[in-house]
């Protein structure tokens, strides 16, 4: 029986690191699969996503690091660490898949331990799809890079990953920069693809789904005409045209959702890393457009699940949402640069074969000179009337 042991830090390699243990099971059932979370943050946060969890559960092994206070965080670490390597002993030549970050105290240890049972370490990409890559603002910060770099220990003791594994050609400028920076060869670079599709990935979230669809009021008593709505919300990144474009484009978003059918049900999905409420954009537009409770909630339900229970699911910024859910009928509101639309021409960055629709908030149908403020809003009007079709058609 092979041993895969999973090293995970954060929700998007979680997210991916699931797909790719699924499309491992769907073709060997015997494998016997163990999930380490060494971050005790994401600890916290993989538990309020619920499926994720039960799935690394359902999977293999799951050791989750708690977040403890202060005081007693160093000793409840040691606890988990020693529960841990009693664990790790009876198990064989392991490969040892993580996504990077090979440097700390925990990570040292793991890789030592892998080396000492005869096992391997590979570098797993720890992203589904490298969409900053295709950005020209951050093209430049990744071309010095490093997934891994040795440090004393990796030194002294002969550790670091001997192989990388990615998942698609749309990966291949990614990895041949990190081929280079890591000085493997060809040998050392593995395409595997995903486990999205898979019989396994697809069967665990439609029965995920169904057990929500039973828990749900409103999933309940949804009628006919009671079409549900999910926006994947977003946090600013340096590849959108404007800082504020994110706030304008969601409010248009809701507001265009609404006056299609003032009885849709929206689901905002708030982005891991949108954790501070004073300054969340989400939030301030909840509070401007005075949203009934009744008509939008907050949910924490995998993006899988929600594409299954809506008839749309919108964004206005890229995700790998648009990559990773084949249901989802996403329409991509993004306000992109000019440069980075150009490269994908003129198209949404998800659109290689997913099915993604693009509504760009900057059409050139409008009056070139108006004032910022006032070309932005016919700008988005114009879009939104092009969005509307596409949120009245299932």
């Amino acid at each position: 029986m092979k041993n895969i042991i999973f090293v995970i830090s954060t929700l998007q390699e979680a997210d991916c690191f699931f797909a790719f243990a699924a499309g491992l099971i769907n073709k060997n059932k015997k494998l016997n699969i163990i999930t380490i979370i060494d971050n005790p943050e994401f600890s916290e946060q993989l538990k309020k996503n619920k499926s994720l969890f039960r799935g690394f559960k359902k999977i293999g092994f799951l050791f989750c690091r708690k977040k403890e206070n202060k005081i007693l965080q160093k000793f409840y670490s040691l606890i988990w660490l020693l529960k841990l390597v009693l664990f790790l002993i009876k198990v064989d030549k392991p490969i040892l898949l993580a996504g990077g970050n090979f440097n700390n105290i925990y990570r040292i240890f793991f890789q030592f331990f892998c080396l000492r049972k005869k096992g391997k370490i590979i570098i797993l990409n720890p992203l589904s799809f490298i969409w900053d890559y295709q950005y020209d603002s951050v093209r430049k910060k990744q071309a010095t890079g490093k997934l891994f770099e040795k440090n004393f220990w990796h030194k002294i003791l002969n550790l670091g990953p001997k192989g990388f594994i990615y998942y698609t050609n749309k990966q291949l400028g990614f990895v041949k920069l990190q081929q280079k920076n890591l000085k493997f060869t060809s040998k050392q670079v593995c395409c595997s693809g995903l486990g999205l599709n898979t019989k396994y990935y697809r069967n665990f979230f439609n029965e995920e789904s169904e057990k929500y669809k039973k828990k749900i009021s409103f999933l309940k008593k949804s009628k006919k005409n009671k079409k549900i709505y999910t926006i994947i919300c977003c946090i600013y990144k340096p590849y959108l045209l404007k800082k504020y474009s994110q706030e304008i484009i969601l409010e248009s978003i809701i507001d265009e959702i609404l006056k299609c059918n003032k009885n849709s049900i929206i689901l905002l999905r708030r982005h891991p890393k949108d954790i501070d409420d004073k300054r969340s954009h989400v939030l301030k537009v909840f509070s401007k457009l005075k949203l009934k409770k009744k008509n939008v909630f907050f949910t924490n339900l995998h993006p899988q699940i929600l594409s299954r229970i809506s008839s749309r699911v919108l964004c206005y910024a890229r995700t790998n949402v648009m990559t990773d859910v084949f249901e989802s009928k996403m329409i991509d509101c993004s306000e992109y640069k000019k440069v980075d639309l150009n490269r994908n021409n003129g198209q949404s960055p998800g659109n290689y074969g997913y099915g993604v629709i693009y509504v760009n908030p900057r059409k050139k149908n409008f009056k070139e000179k108006e004032k910022d403020a006032a070309a932005r809003a016919y700008r988005m009007s114009t879009a939104c009337t092009v969005c509307s079709r596409h949120l009245q058609n299932k």
